[in-house]
């Protein structure tokens, strides 16, 4: 691999920086909600002219990477403010057309004052092609590295996708974690789980597959099954912050409409060889052991099958008084968004009607089929692709193998 090479940018590159800024920053969450409204070139329109504002403003700094001559990764930070420095005014933060601005003011407005000398890094952003290649760990490197030179600290706002990445520097979180309170629909929270375990259920209990497979599963039951499991896939994501995962709640006020769950997959010839080695599923007390392992075990298998790298849709739960307002299909094309930023198809299995899916666990994710129906993911572009899976103790039974987006390069 060739070597990277960190360097001051300059007025010329900051276009293409913009332009890497957006591919690298627009597959996230926060992103999508923020600025999901907002046109491609506005968006890189908007990144440039904050690449050009900060390279004549005093105290400020544009690092860029490259490898190869080709621009891979690019820091915007604050340099510390030395006792002489004049004090800095307050500019209005300003976003470009499309901006959900009562969500930006309410994530990027006021924030606490830091009183001690420090860098303030605003953009980190690294070519998606990059991702991996070590070009993050030299330009927030390089930032620490002066830091400490100068004893001085280094503050950010992370996102869950950079989380791991700034804990490996010996980052730590500071303050209270920034909840929207314009979109809670920006993150889980442990809170959360209760309530979508009985959105769960709800959403579960009308279709065929739950009733072949959970035959004698009390309400209580279910209602705790799912919320071990939803458990075990929060702390998961918490401690894996690679952005590889994504699990959005939709909500009216307190009250959670539902929830969309989905995880970035390799193909199947890039799968670790530890899969196989997966722990069989727990079964929810009262499930019928035979019909759940073989009906699970056909899934397991399909799943680990497709032979092309995409993002799957494992849950899309929408509680029952909310069905047909619009709920499911804004969370299914967040997945799809999100799959697409990345040139990546979705995938899914859906029953051919109802409004839930059924539930098991495995040691590497959790697992629920859909069941909000072929008609809405048809609908919304999906396509059929591989055989139809069908319960070898009742033919009624049956998921569809669909998937949205290019399957190849």
């Amino acid at each position: 691999m060739d070597p990277l090479v960190l360097a001051l940018a300059e007025e010329g590159d900051c276009d293409a920086l913009a332009a890497l800024t957006h591919r690298a920053l627009s597959p996230s969450l926060l992103h999508r909600r923020v600025f999901g409204g907002v046109a491609p070139e506005a968006d890189e329109a908007f990144q440039a002219a904050r690449l050009r504002a900060a390279l004549v403003k005093p105290g400020m700094e544009v690092l860029k990477a490259t490898r190869a001559g080709k621009l891979v990764g690019v820091s915007l930070h604050a340099l510390p403010k030395t006792a002489d420095s004049a004090p800095a005014a307050k500019a209005k933060k300003t976003f470009p057309e499309g901006t959900n601005l009562e969500l930006a003011h309410d994530l990027f407005g006021a924030s606490g004052t830091i009183t001690e000398p420090h860098f303030y890094i605003s953009i980190l952003a690294v070519e998606p092609d990059a991702q991996g290649s070590g070009v993050g760990t030299a330009l927030l490197r390089d930032i620490c590295r002066r830091a400490e030179e100068q004893s001085v600290s280094v503050h950010l706002k992370a996102t869950p996708e950079g989380m791991s990445l700034y804990r490996r520097f010996g980052f730590e979180a500071k303050g209270e974690v920034v909840r929207p309170k314009a979109d809670p629909e920006i993150e889980l929270t442990r809170e959360d789980l209760p309530q979508l375990a009985r959105v769960q259920r709800l959403a579960f209990a009308p279709t065929a597959i739950v009733r072949y497979l959970h035959t004698k599963v009390e309400p209580q039951a279910a209602d705790d099954f799912f919320i071990s499991r939803f458990e075990k896939l929060w702390q998961k994501m918490n401690e894996q912050q690679d952005g590889s995962s994504d699990f959005t709640v939709a909500r009216r006020g307190d009250t959670i409409l539902g929830c969309a769950w989905s995880t970035r997959e390799p193909a199947a010839a890039d799968r670790p060889p530890e899969e196989q080695d997966a722990e069989e599923r727990p079964l929810m007390p009262g499930a019928d052991p035979i019909r759940s392992r073989e009906f699970l075990g056909a899934l397991d298998r399909h799943a680990k099958s497709v032979p092309f790298p995409h993002w799957n849709l494992h849950i899309l739960s929408i509680d029952p008084t909310v069905q047909r307002a619009g709920v499911g299909r804004r969370l299914v094309q967040l997945v799809i968004d999100r799959a697409q930023a990345e040139g990546l198809p979705v995938t899914l299995e859906s029953t051919e009607r109802g409004s839930a899916r059924i539930c098991g666990y495995t040691k590497s994710s959790l697992t629920l089929f859909d069941a909000v129906g072929l008609p809405l993911y048809r609908s919304m572009g999906f396509k059929d692709f591989a055989q139809v899976l069908v319960a070898e103790q009742d033919e009624t039974v049956k998921l569809w193998p669909m998937v949205y987006g290019r399957t190849e390069p």
